[in-house]
């Protein structure tokens, strides 16, 4: 899934090691973070989508050189105390939902972040064919993680790829 990244991504550090992990969530996971953090060739590029932000160790973050989110975030549950609400109850339920109908949970989801089967979107598993495949534990376990996660934004304030893009952000909104 993350292969077509890593040749794309050489222009943030050229000749760095590019250190992508998969989940496991359909068939096996594999865990190149820890591969890639025992390297001693060049930099170390670092990409993280949606939870895997807080899925990677401390210690590889304050090792990398360059940090690249794709849809992450400090905190899942953000907005208002009324959006936060809404928010939490919707991870719990499909939390509770995942364990007893892992497809419908799985067609909500896709539905409900814009994928549309009928214009031809085929996601990597499709939860319609491919639910025997599904690590459902591993995914309830996420969901909670997801519910509580809070991340230390100093953690990435160290790294100085991202330390850079942070701070022009974050002095524009001063």
């Amino acid at each position: 899934m993350w292969s077509g990244w890593s040749d794309k991504l050489q222009h943030i550090l050229p000749g760095s090691t590019v250190c992508a992990s998969e989940r496991g969530y359909f068939g096996l996971p594999f865990e190149a973070a820890t591969r890639a953090s025992n390297s001693n060739k060049g930099s170390l590029l670092v990409i993280c989508h949606s939870l895997g932000l807080h899925l990677v160790s401390p210690a590889l973050l304050q090792k990398c050189d360059g940090l690249v989110l794709i849809g992450s975030f400090r905190n899942f549950h953000g907005g208002s105390d009324r959006e936060q609400k809404l928010s939490r109850t919707k991870v719990r339920r499909m939390s509770a939902k995942i364990q007893i109908d892992p497809a419908l949970v799985l067609q909500d989801f896709y539905r409900s972040a814009g994928f549309d089967w009928s214009a031809g979107f085929q996601p990597a598993s499709d939860p319609t064919t491919h639910d025997h495949d599904l690590n459902t534990n591993l995914l309830h376990d996420d969901l909670q993680l997801l519910d509580q996660c809070d991340l230390d934004i100093r953690l990435l304030q160290q790294i100085p790829k991202f330390n850079s893009a942070w701070r022009a952000r974050h002095d524009r909104a001063a």
